[in-house]
């Protein structure tokens, strides 16, 4: 499929997928655009479900990955690749990996380095197609490492380092109008404080005094007056008096003060001037304009009362127009949702002795008690002071921590309990760390990001520029080979286009190996080719806290490093789960031959003169050419064909026939010609090697070879089986603390399935814990606790 159709593709399901608003006839315009921008620029959302939180060095990271249309939260079945990454505090990737994705959902592992040292690492994935929006759309987490090995890891030391923001609602601070400012103050390791702070004046006056309700994060009222100038002072727990600006204060402009009663959200907005402006509201949640109304100024104010029944669960964005359709005021709100659909998990019992056989069965069904269909993963790990039970599950990070930025500290604070001071924190935290996915700008001036990065429909892209070497200029109509060496090769090929630029589709290539990229070097030997990384090449706009050990946990620490020693020596490793069938890009050849089925000659010129038909060898100038039988047409052709080794394309016969036949196992030949991409082939012979790995002795000197990070190899987690009593009486140890992980807890209609597993030699607590996503998008998590001991 050509880029194109893809794109065709993706803006006919949207379109499909819009859903209908009511509108006033004054907003007409603004929503009228907003959809258009919409249906042109579909957003993915991804979440990944990770086993822990907290690893050593030389443990298995072992995830799942839900990629989901982001309007729907469906799953998504537009991109076919995720990518994931593991970086460190410089933003330097450390471990990444290429994931297959099968209708949304795909899972890996990374193996974590032994010399990997100890800190804060962020977790990052993303599709191809999200990297042309904001790098805030990628997925997000905060992974701690502890390297044993190395010295002072039992604690790190705070150091009286702060940071404080402010924010006020609606955007702006306006000259002798009421506004509410939200603030947000942490230490260095990205922990909220407490302190007592004040607003004051040029003549230190004190004007507002202040202070956190939770997580170093408040509000309170403030009326910045004219020909005044104002600072925010602190003084911290540990007695530190710190001083911060707080936001420009302007002339004119629009303030907005949101409350909430039982049933209204009522918006009050007030400008300084006193004009009867028309002003225009639009609340929007997941790409889908709920409330579009209009009201005039009257005294430089109006009120606007949104019911909460028009509102959709989670965040809405609320967006405030003047009257020249330009966005003066946002702020975020939410509604909690109401659950429409559930999975319960029970377990056959609380208390298990070691290696004991654990039973849990899960039951996901929807508010009428009917079974439903739900995609899930499953995680079952000792948790302690230093492995707590999960900070973020895919309820909280889909109706909320999705669309703000940065780490939350403790979100299932604001979702897990429903009070009064719960709200309030609540609306802070969207106060102070809200963002949108798109530009108001770009969707009113009928702008949108340059899509430079196409979606991975069929497979993996690779992408690069073929350069001039002498000339060090673009060159087009360049056709570009790629291939990755081997029995099982992939190949692809694709023509420059005017700015030396190729795009071409990967067939599906297991694991890391050597990308062979070349041209033609007997027509196009003066070009250079660049290969780029698939790899976003953005800093995460996360940022990671400092990482702190405490003291405390020192011997819980050695314990870990115990069991992981234990482990690594006597545990199972995992084995490979994934098996693709292999079949070459040509599909099926005309003519195979096997050549242990032959008397074997000493020359490939022999082997090629009487045992392949379908080609003729010819000598010419001492150089040697094929010439593949059209035989559709009865006839040979006049162009050569094109020559594989091992995947390899050679563009030089001689090469062919100087090579050993005795380590040739299989020659397939294609006699027709052959359409591929941009390129029609007369023909191709393909040779096999019984290694796989010949193809490179065959390479020209000008070909470019890298390291190609493939799809990464499923493999399964290893569980051992107890059932017998010798078993369970081995003397070997069992020293996990990860006791079960499975990826695919698949329910169907029924929406019934059973996990069995078995304790380990560890005692102690022991969470569970079960997330996935509902048929109809639905996230839904449950969580298990039980404890181990002898």
């Amino acid at each position: 499929m050509n880029t194109h159709k893809i794109k065709l593709l993706i803006i006919i399901c949207i379109a499909f997928s819009l859903k209908t608003f009511s509108q006033s006839s004054e907003g007409e315009q603004i929503a009228t655009k907003f959809q258009q921008y919409v249906v042109g620029n579909f957003q993915e959302k991804m979440f990944v479900h990770i086993d822990r939180s907290f690893y050593l060095s030389g443990e298995t990271m072992w995830f799942k990955i839900y990629n989901t249309d982001a309007s729907t939260n469906q799953l998504s079945s537009i991109s076919k690749i995720a990518y994931v990454e593991l970086l460190n505090t410089d933003n330097k990737a450390v471990l990444q990996a290429t994931i297959q994705l099968q209708e949304g959902t795909g899972n890996g592992q990374f193996s974590l380095p032994i010399t990997l040292p100890t800190g804060n690492y962020t977790f990052r994935a993303y599709t191809n197609w999200m990297k042309n929006y904001s790098e805030e759309i990628a997925f997000h987490k905060i992974i701690g490492i502890v390297n044993v090995f190395e010295k002072n890891n039992d604690s790190i030391n705070h150091t009286n380092k702060y940071d404080m923001q402010f924010f006020p609602e609606g955007g702006n601070l306006v000259k002798n109008i009421q506004s509410k400012i939200a603030f947000k103050a942490v230490n260095n390791v990205g922990e909220g404080i407490s302190f007592q702070g004040k607003i004051v004046n040029q003549n230190n006056n004190v004007i507002v005094s202040f202070e956190p309700q939770k997580f170093g994060i408040g509000s309170f009222l403030f009326t910045p007056e004219a020909d005044n100038t104002y600072k925010a002072i602190i003084i911290t727990a540990s007695n530190d008096t710190l001083s911060y600006n707080i936001p420009a204060i302007y002339d004119k402009g629009y303030v907005m003060l949101t409350e909430t009663t039982e049933d209204f959200v009522t918006i009050s907005v007030q400008a300084n001037n006193n004009n009867s402006e028309k002003l225009y509201l639009v609340a929007y949640n997941n790409n889908t304009i709920q409330i579009n109304q209009s009201q005039n100024l009257q005294n430089g104010k109006t009120v606007f009362n949104i019911h909460k029944a028009s509102l959709k669960d989670g965040i809405n964005y609320f967006t405030l127009f003047n009257s020249n359709n330009k966005p003066v005021c946002e702020r975020l709100w939410y509604k909690r949702p109401v659950a429409k659909e559930f999975v319960k998990a029970t377990i056959n019992q609380p208390h298990f002795a070691n290696r004991e056989k654990v039973n849990i069965e899960v039951l996901s069904y929807n508010y009428q008690k009917q079974p439903i269909a739900s995609n899930m993963s499953i995680a079952v790990f000792k948790t302690d002071e230093l492995q707590p039970a999960e900070s973020i599950d895919i309820q909280q990070y889909f109706w909320l921590t999705s669309n703000l930025k940065g780490n939350i500290e403790n979100a299932g604070y604001y979702l897990n309990t429903i009070s009064k001071q719960t709200d309030e924190a609540l609306d802070n935290l969207l106060l102070t760390q809200g963002w949108r996915r798109f530009d108001w700008n770009n969707i009113l001036q009928n702008t949108s990001p340059v899509k430079k990065y196409l979606p991975e429909y069929e497979g993996q892209l690779i992408t690069g520029k073929v350069i001039n070497k002498n000339t060090l200029t673009p060159v087009s109509s360049i056709g570009v080979f790629l291939s990755t060496s081997g029995k099982d090769f992939g190949f692809t090929a694709a023509l420059s286009n005017n700015e030396g630029d190729f795009v071409a589709i990967m067939p599906k290539v297991i694991n890391k190996s050597i990308l062979v990229a070349q041209t033609n070097n007997r027509t196009d030997s003066n070009y250079r080719i660049d290969i780029n990384s698939p790899y976003w090449n953005k800093e995460s706009s996360f940022n990671l806290p400092y990482f702190t050990l405490h003291k405390k946990v020192e011997s819980e620490l050695n314990n870990y490093s115990i069991n992981l020693q234990a482990e690594n020596i006597y545990a199972k490793k995992p084995s490979v789960t994934q098996v693709l069938d292999y079949t070459p890009f040509y599909v099926k050849a005309d003519e195979s031959y096997l050549l242990d089925n032959y008397t074997r000659f000493t020359t490939m010129e022999e082997v090629m003169r009487e045992y392949i038909p379908g080609v003729s060898v010819r000598k010419k100038s001492g150089k040697f050419t094929f010439y593949n039988i059209d035989a559709p047409r009865f006839q040979h052709f006049v162009t050569e064909p094109l020559i594989l080794f091992d995947g390899i394309p050679v563009f030089d016969a001689d090469k062919i026939i100087e090579s050993n036949p005795l380590k040739v196992q299989k020659i397939d030949v294609v006699t027709r010609k052959f359409y591929y991409s941009s390129f029609a082939f007369d023909g191709i012979v393909s040779y096999t090697s019984y290694t796989g790995k010949m193809g490179t002795t065959v390479l020209d000197k000008e070909s470019l070879l890298i390291d190609y990070d493939a799809i990464q190899q499923q493999r399964e987690f290893y569980v051992p089986k107890y059932d017998l009593q010798e078993n369970k009486e081995s003397r070997l140890p069992d020293y996990r603390m990860l006791l079960h992980w499975s990826p695919n807890v698949i329910t169907t209609t029924n929406g019934a399935t059973n996990i069995t597993f078995y304790t380990s030699d560890i005692e102690g607590n022991f969470t569970a814990i079960i997330q996935g996503l509902t048929q109809s998008g639905e996230p839904i998590k449950s969580s298990i606790n039980f404890t181990v001991a002898k």
